[in-house]
């Protein structure tokens, strides 16, 4: 297992990669795919020059060169470790992974079930005397991700980090509309300096939360579908 010219802190790692590879045990490959976490086993097949190649199962390979990076995890490292891919064999479930980096404390926060809606859901926020409209951009149990467009920019309208909102929005299936307490807990200036998106930490009700469970739920279903069926028209295309 040659390691020369890197760095000690990738060499630890490497060497730790290298006892899994020789031990024949599994690394954990973690990706998400419109907001759902998607992880799967897969196998080390070489590893050479600060260089990964393992073999995953389809799915996971069309995360991977979607996002252009995964996250690995296994028994030997002590931490998560985000990779990038150099080179994807999505016809023979192939890949090679390099440039290793130790991933924060935060990751779990990537990790939690957020699905991002087939059609544009708008929503109505409401803040002291008045109401802004909205775009959902993703959702899960405890919080939304939501976007304001052009005219309805936070400069011309007041919504402050930490502050408590109310939250109109009808989900897909359900009869009525939901109203629901939030919280802003971020607010983000997008790259077109049109567009902001707000993280809101919701407070549903049981009986709210399971139409939301249940919404969440036929999303993550569909979501996959459309994972699978991204893969297999990958497939299709001309190996290069």
């Amino acid at each position: 297992m040659p390691t020369d010219d890197l760095p000690e802190e990738k060499e630890n790692v490497i060497a730790k990669l290298w006892e899994t590879f020789q031990s024949h045990a599994p690394i954990r490959l973690i990706n998400t795919f419109r907001g759902v976490p998607v992880e799967a086993d897969a196998k080390i097949a070489l590893i050479s020059q600060g260089y990964l190649a393992v073999n995953a199962p389809g799915q996971q390979i069309t995360c991977i060169a979607l996002e252009k990076r995964t996250y690995i995890q296994c028994e030997r490292l002590d931490h998560i470790y985000r990779a990038m891919p150099v080179a994807v064999d999505i016809h023979n479930d192939g890949l090679i992974l390099t440039r290793f980096t130790q991933v924060g404390a935060d990751f779990g926060k990537r990790m939690e079930l957020r699905v991002q809606p087939r059609e544009p859901l708008r929503i109505r926020i409401f803040h002291g005397m008045t109401s802004s409209i909205a775009s959902i951009a993703d959702l899960s149990l405890n919080g939304l991700g939501v976007l304001m467009f052009g005219a309805y920019t936070l400069e011309q309208v007041d919504i402050k980090r930490a502050q408590s909102v109310k939250v109109e929005l009808h989900l897909p299936g359900s009869p009525l509309p939901l109203l629901l307490q939030a919280k802003v807990m971020n607010i983000n200036q997008l790259a077109d300096n049109t567009t902001q998106r707000l993280g809101l930490r919701i407070q549903p009700s049981e009986q709210d939360r399971e139409t939301i469970s249940s919404y969440i739920n036929i999303r993550k279903e569909e979501i996959m579908a459309e994972l699978q069926a991204l893969y297999q028209q990958m497939k299709l295309e001309p190996q290069a």
